[in-house]
């Protein structure tokens, strides 16, 4: 699977909203951009405008439908898609429980410590945002290892069979 997508997880509680925010975007499974914010102010339909108003094959996340209804939150619709619908997405959770039904426990750290290089993680994420916190629940390190998850697996699977 080939194209432009984005890579995305938030912090925060869904009846207040997000409060911060990693963005990693790819094309053909390469890092062209990484953003992490900390809102200070109630600005995010704008912060979700900036990041999302554009055309992209495909938004990644781990457990999707968090991530979804974050966005929904402050923009129910996109006119980047015929239906509105924002997506498609790739689900790191889903592909992880199809392939390997064997393992119990589905959580992004939980699969980020079974098949990820941890210390790569964190020294790509301090390239991209030096001060940025190395830990799990950090937006940005849970959307690296969300990218990698699906990184190690491009090349292998046929991506598109598991877009929802």
């Amino acid at each position: 699977m080939h194209g432009s997508g984005i890579v995305i997880d938030f912090e925060g509680t869904l009846n207040f909203g997000f409060s911060q925010i990693g963005f990693v975007e790819i094309k053909n499974f390469e890092i062209i951009n990484v953003c992490e914010i900390t809102l200070i102010e109630e600005k995010r339909d704008a912060i979700l405008s900036k990041y999302l108003n554009k055309k992209v094959d495909f938004l990644c996340a781990h457990h999707h439908t968090t991530e979804k209804n974050f966005i929904k939150r402050e923009m129910p619709y996109t006119k980047l898609t015929k239906t509105g619908e924002w997506g498609p997405w790739i689900d790191t959770e889903i592909i992880y429980k199809r392939l390997y039904p064997q393992i119990k426990n589905y959580k992004l750290e939980n699969l980020a410590k079974e098949f990820l290089d941890l210390a790569n993680i964190s020294n790509e994420v301090k390239k991209y945002s030096p001060n940025s916190i190395i830990n799990f629940h950090n937006p940005l390190y849970d959307a690296f290892c969300c990218f990698y998850l699906i990184h190690r697996l491009h090349e292998a699977i046929d991506l598109r069979k598991f877009c929802i």
